[in-house]
C-alpha cells in the first residue's frame, strides 16, 4: 500500500555508463503496478496404484499432486488431498 516517492525509490544503473545510457536514465519514469496473486499450478497427478503420471486415475486411489500454490481449507479430513 506504499506510494511512490522520486526521494525514496529511485533506480541505479551498475554498468560502464555511456554518454546515450546516461542521458537516457534521467528520463525513465516509475509508475506502480499491483502485484498478480498467485494461482495454484497442478504440474502432474501422479497416480500411486499404476504409477503412471497425468494419464490415469485408479478408483478409491491415491494420487501424488505436484505443483504450486495449493490450499486446502477447514480441518474436515473430507477437504483435503
Amino acid at each position: 500500500m506504499d506510494t511512490l516517492d522520486g526521494n525514496r525509490h529511485k533506480l541505479n544503473v551498475n554498468v560502464s555508463k555511456g554518454t546515450l545510457l546516461r542521458d537516457q536514465e534521467a528520463k525513465i519514469a516509475f509508475e506502480k503496478t499491483s502485484a498478480v496473486s498467485p494461482q495454484p499450478l497442478i504440474l502432474e497427478v501422479k497416480d500411486c496404484v499404476s504409477g503412471k503420471g497425468n494419464e490415469v486415475l485408479t478408483p478409491n486411489g491415491v494420487v501424488d499432486l505436484f505443483g504450486n500454490s495449493f490450499k486446502i481449507a477447514g480441518d474436515n479430513a473430507d477437504c483435503g488431498l
